[in-house]
């Protein structure tokens, strides 16, 4: 048995993928860092020029989490939802990010009539700014689930 790992020095380097033996000692490493990194429930409140914005709801303490951090899911957070991100003395260094995510379509043209070519698309843009191509039955209001990792279109979400 093997446990793969995402492993980097904090704030200092980018993610790797490391393979371990599974042993004692890796279960032990395991439970280190998670007494080391405390993962918080946190509402996004917004971003700035550097940074996203999110609050500990319990205390109403602001935490700055860094753009570097986010990565492209930043294109997908949404002001008031519940994000788990992973606090390291005092400071946001992740954050586990949902596979899919469901977001309302704010802005949508009208596919043409009579263009029902198999697989005809269109753009479109939701709540958080981003443009997504779409089916062209997608309408302003609809709400629509996105693959975070790749802003590929999943299916349209029943109300």
């Amino acid at each position: 048995n093997a446990i793969n790992w995402l492993l980097r020095k904090v704030r200092t380097q980018p993610i790797t993928v490391t393979c371990c033996p599974a042993s004692p000692e890796v279960s032990s490493c395991l439970i280190f860092v998670l007494l080391l990194n405390i993962v918080f429930e946190l509402q996004y409140l917004y971003k700035t020029e550097f940074e996203f914005i999110f609050m500990d709801s319990s205390n109403y303490e602001q935490l700055p989490v860094g753009k570097e951090i986010i990565g492209d899911f930043g294109n997908y957070l949404k002001e008031g939802n519940i994000y788990q991100v992973l606090i390291h003395e005092g400071k946001g260094i992740g954050m586990r990010t949902p596979k899919k995510v469901k977001l309302l379509v704010t802005d949508a043209e009208e596919g043409a009539k009579g263009n029902t070519v198999t697989g005809a698309k269109k753009t479109v843009t939701v709540e958080t700014g981003l443009y997504v191509t779409v089916p062209l039955f997608i309408k302003k209001g609809d709400i629509i689930a996105i693959d975070s990792e790749s802003g590929q279109y999943l299916e349209r979400i029943s109300q």
